[in-house]
């Protein structure tokens, strides 16, 4: 069985591809939020390492956040294009399980925390045991004393990834004695973590429709709430 997956959730662009249970391609991009410009490229390159064309693949899948809103964009939009030109089974994976495999050489409870901005952080409980992690549990929109609370309640040693523990200081400053916080560097998902993710979304069978492809946002973006406030506004002067 031949499969693609990729993530555009987050400044780094991750493509791989996978044959039964190994993989067997990757391009990684480090050029912050260029994915329209160098996630197709990056499909070819990937392709072409192995000679394959999109006609032997069996399964794509993407990763469909929480992150960046015109990543995941992109990303489910490139999904849609393939699903529409090729044969294919289609499925999503959650982009903060891939940032959890960051953690498979622990023992115990991880958290994947991602800056969802406007003080608010996307979350996600894992747990990780004999090189194996845990991503059933469902990602969670939270404020940072929320995710504080949650994390300070776990009983055992916790580990913490993603962006958020480094982009917001008062965050950090509560975490830091409380669990090991991976170091910035590893706040994205890598090759391997896309891997894991998406093979997990395979074996588990669900396929997606083209009109089932969509991003968990898990919240308006900022346009719409502010769209949604001015009709808001409109409506109170009115009534």
């Amino acid at each position: 069985m031949k499969w693609l997956a990729f993530d555009t959730s987050t400044p780094l662009l991750i493509v791989i591809l996978g044959e039964d249970d190994k993989c067997v391609a990757q391009e990684e991009v480090k050029k912050p939020f260029e994915h329209a410009r160098d996630l197709i490229p990056a499909i070819q390159k990937c392709l072409q390492k192995k000679q394959w064309k999109l006609e032997d693949l069996e399964w794509v899948t993407a990763g469909a956040g929480p992150g960046s809103y015109t990543g995941l964009r992109i990303g489910l939009s490139a999904l849609k294009a393939l699903l529409a030109i090729v044969s294919v089974k289609v499925t999503l994976f959650s982009s903060l399980g891939a940032i959890a495999w960051q953690l498979h050489d622990k023992e115990g409870i991880g958290w994947v925390l991602v800056d969802a901005r406007r003080k608010m952080v996307y979350g996600q409980k894992v747990i990780i045991q004999g090189g194996n992690v845990d991503i059933s549990s469902a990602p969670e929109l939270l404020t940072p004393e929320e995710a504080v609370a949650k994390i300070r309640s776990e009983k055992g040693q916790v580990y913490i990834a993603g962006d958020a523990v480094h982009r917001l200081e008062s965050l950090y400053q509560q975490l830091q004695d409380t669990g090991e916080i991976l170091p910035e560097i590893l706040a994205y998902p890598n090759a391997q973590g896309v891997f894991e993710a998406a093979k997990i979304a395979i074996q588990n069978g669900k396929t997606f429709s083209s009109q089932d492809i969509k991003p968990m946002y898990m919240r308006l973006s900022e346009a719409e709430e502010t769209h949604a406030r001015i009709n808001r506004n409109e409506n109170k002067r009115h009534s």
